[in-house]
């Protein structure tokens, strides 16, 4: 590899020529001739170790290279055409025309705060838009490190505006039902498919006939509808990143509604189950406007679309006890981190399960008789059950300093077995004192688990795990607890 040479000028300045690793030739004048000799050095230097960046390169602006990399990704249709979008509209105009080699980070943060801004008419991106659309800057400048043709991306530190994800509710099985009778015969099923498998709507609108078992009462979901060509449907991957198909168990429900749906507008095998009057594929943005106008004097937000059928597939599978990987697996998500990041908060505490696992396997043991003997004179035992109610009485109230809820006790009664009592079915005592005025008998949080002073009063514990009763006269196990109303 050839280091370079120096040639004296006539006006006595030093040049330094060398060649970048592409063949090009490249010069530069320099006073004194140890200077020019120190760019040689470093020039060599940099081509041994492969960090050699040729300033020409960094002088093809943003706009050209962007689309040249924009080219050459793997991309899905869908994906293509949003980067194709957001960097026409809102990347090119600010930065297109800047060489990448001149871009800071200041431009960048420039960029954002831009797109941050509201315009004349006060409208501006959402935050979600903007992390997007910096992500695929980022993408490019990394990518532009790699092909040198800048040393370094400008994409570091830039503060982008907050994020604020709220956390999913689900609508209720009753505006589900509404739903379904607001929007036209044909999107019936469909509706209630979006809440009974969870499925997406591109996928529920790529849904072939052959994809659906009826014997088997499950739907394969394999693909989804990006478009259409020519009046027929163009399919795609799912969102998967691992593009991996998923079979979903169909309810009752949605098989009857399917079956009353192809005996009304029946389909060849291989034909879609949901097309429009002229049997054609149903674009997402039809069946949007269809929606929106179904919904909308039901109450249900702008921007609240057929998506919030697959947040309430999501809770009935937790509700059931269904697992992360399950959940996971059912909806199609690439990973489990996905499923907690935007479902974690429903699923029920674990503590109490923690908790009443441990007591059930210790109940009945020397372990638990021998933590009742340790009271002394004068000190009254702790005395522990597992009580398990059915519902909560009264409602339910956040205690925002310790994050734990708290119930309306009043009306409650508890039930105890008398200390000399031959058998558990025989002097059964009962305690109806909740809702005294006495502060001590009111059921408190000690040590995280709920207490009653004296064995005095009830509690209604739900899914609170161990009731404590401080034996005195009363000391005992509880047995029983009456779930009773205190209006009836």
């Amino acid at each position: 590899m050839s280091r370079g040479s120096i040639e004296k000028q006539p006006s006595g300045s030093y040049r330094a020529r060398w060649r970048t690793p592409e063949g090009g030739e490249r010069s530069k004048n320099f006073p004194r001739k140890r200077e020019a000799e120190a760019q040689l050095t470093f020039i060599d230097n940099a081509k041994r170790t492969g960090s050699y960046i040729d300033k020409a390169a960094g002088q093809v602006r943003f706009k050209v290279y962007a689309e040249q990399w924009r080219e050459m990704q793997v991309h899905r249709q869908s994906t293509a055409a949003q980067v194709e979008t957001n960097l026409r509209r809102h990347v090119y105009p600010r930065i297109g025309m800047k060489p990448m080699g001149s871009i800071r980070a200041s431009d960048i943060q420039a960029l954002v705060k831009s797109l941050v801004t509201p315009d004349e008419n006060g409208g501006c991106l959402a935050p979600t838009t903007i992390e997007v659309i910096y992500n695929w800057i980022a993408a490019i400048f990394k990518a532009a490190v790699v092909d040198r043709v800048v040393h370094s991306s400008p994409c570091i530190k830039i503060r982008l505006p907050e994020v604020h994800r709220m956390p999913v509710k689900p609508m209720s099985i009753e505006m589900v039902e509404s739903i379904v009778e607001a929007v036209p015969d044909p999107y019936k099923a469909l509706v209630l498919l979006g809440a009974g498998t969870g499925v997406r709507i591109s996928e529920a609108l790529g849904i072939t006939l052959d994809r659906v078992d009826f014997l088997h009462r499950e739907v394969t979901i394999d693909r989804q509808l990006v478009g259409t060509q020519d009046g027929e449907p163009a399919f795609g991957p799912v969102k998967d990143r691992r593009n991996r198909p998923r079979t979903i168990p169909l309810p009752d429900v949605v098989l009857v509604a399917l079956s009353e749906h192809l005996s009304r507008w029946p389909t060849s095998p291989g034909g879609l189950v949901f097309r429009n009057k002229q049997g054609q594929p149903i674009r997402r943005t039809t069946f949007s406007d269809i929606w929106r106008k179904a919904v909308g004097p039901l109450g249900i937000q702008t921007g609240k679309g057929f998506h919030e059928l697959r947040h309430l597939y999501a809770s009935l599978l937790i509700a059931s006890g269904a697992s992360v990987k399950v959940v996971q697996e059912r909806l199609g998500h690439s990973t489990s981190q996905m499923t907690l990041d935007t479902y974690a908060h429903l699923w029920p505490d674990s503590d109490d399960t923690t908790r009443g696992a441990v007591d059930a396997m210790f109940e009945g043991t020397s372990c638990v008789r021998s933590v009742s003997d340790m009271g002394g004179a004068g000190v009254n035992p702790l005395v522990t059950g597992v009580v398990t109610v059915s519902r909560p009485v009264g409602g339910i109230q956040a205690n925002r300093r310790h994050d734990r809820p708290r119930h309306d006790w009043t009306g409650l009664t508890c039930t105890s077995p008398r200390p000399d009592a031959p058998d558990a079915e025989n002097g059964m005592r009962t305690w109806d004192t909740i809702g005294t005025s006495r502060p001590s008998e009111q059921p408190r949080l000690v040590g995280g688990k709920l207490v009653v002073g004296e064995c005095s009063g009830a509690v209604q514990l739900g899914q609170f795990g161990d009731l404590i009763c401080r034996a005195g006269r009363h000391a005992g196990r509880s047995s029983a607890i009456e779930d009773r109303d205190p209006m009836s």
